[in-house]
């Protein structure tokens, strides 16, 4: 991709606005140690997290794969060209979680804000087993969850519409907004999970769970929502979680 293009300067947007959001990720997961690990990042975008966890954390390696052949483009040419001292060590390509040959291989993954976009989600938690090494860790937080005010993503206008009216209301409404043809919510890419059908995968999984959170928030609406959402009744409002999760020792 030409650093010059039109592509090119509106996707530095959206990579900007990452690197203003990854330390507060990394907090919110309690600052784990990620030096020099050797890190799969998944779905990483315009590629902002994978250069913050190399240049200020110490990761070792990072391979940042993404299923958006723009996202790679633009992530591949602004290493080259802002950042060609990290290049030996950062990767970015089109690649599936579910390819065989990335089995076994990392110390740590990295999600950062996809759970939600994954339709097939317990096959892909499975897969995020896969590929790390015995004691490797999975490292992600991810939200706003469906049920949460504005779990709807693009699909919402106003807090909790998208559980307020018809999903085929809401689809004529954005088919008409972004001139596409969905029938469903799930083809704008949200899957539409509840928190205790993410609970239920965990569970089932093979994961040893070392550190949850729900709710983190910065604000202090987002902290006075965060205290209501204890109260078991309201819980299924929750907006997001953090986790840390350890693939067990062989």
């Amino acid at each position: 991709m030409d650093v010059n293009s039109e592509e090119f300067v509106f996707l530095m947007r959206y990579f900007n606005h990452g690197r203003l959001e990854n330390p507060r990720f990394f907090r919110r997961l309690g600052n784990p140690d990620i030096r020099n690990c050797n890190i799969l990042e998944v779905g990483c975008g315009t590629g902002s997290l994978a250069i913050y966890m190399v240049k200020e954390l110490g990761a070792g390696h990072v391979l940042a794969i993404d299923i958006e052949k723009d996202n790679i483009a633009f992530a591949q040419a602004n290493l080259a060209h802002n950042y060609p001292e990290l290049a030996d060590r950062i990767e970015f390509q089109v690649l599936n979680i579910t390819d065989q040959s990335l089995n076994g291989r990392f110390d740590c993954v990295v999600a950062k804000d996809m759970f939600e976009h994954v339709l097939e989600f317990r096959a892909f938690f499975n897969a995020l087993f896969a590929v790390l090494k015995p004691g490797g860790r999975l490292l992600s937080g991810f939200g706003p969850l469906y049920e949460s005010p504005r779990g709807g993503h693009a699909v919402t206008r106003f807090p909790f519409d998208h559980l307020i009216f018809s999903e085929r209301y809401l689809i004529d409404r954005l088919n008409k907004r972004h001139n596409r043809n969905c029938k469903t919510i799930r083809e704008y890419g949200l899957n539409m999970l509840k928190l205790t059908d993410y609970l239920s995968v965990f569970n089932d999984s093979s994961f040893r769970q070392d550190y949850i959170r729900m709710n983190q928030s910065d604000s202090f609406l987002g902290k006075a929502v965060s205290i209501l959402l204890k109260i078991p009744f309201f819980r299924w409002m929750t907006f997001n979680v953090y986790l840390v999760f350890t693939k067990p020792e062989q």
